[in-house]
């Protein structure tokens, strides 16, 4: 059961580190496209993004409390 622990915590790790820089290659490329409101990848702990096996990533693209981006979302 410990061992089972060990590598289950070391699965997380990697697949976490993986997750980050995932998310590091995926902002560079927005950056190119448009200017980000924030330039680093946060680490978060949703509990979707809390794979096991393959990283994850969760990218806001924009915030429905502004009207305007509201309606250009719905479209």
């Amino acid at each position: 059961q410990v061992v089972s622990s060990v590598l289950m915590n070391y699965d997380y790790s990697a697949t976490s580190s993986s997750s980050l820089l995932l998310a590091d290659s995926i902002l560079r490329n927005l950056e190119k496209v448009n200017k980000l409101l924030n330039p680093r990848a946060i680490k978060s702990e949703f509990t979707v993004l809390k794979t096991w096996n393959m990283p994850s990533v969760l990218v806001e693209t924009d915030f429905i409390s502004n009207p305007e981006r509201e309606k250009e979302l719905s479209n």
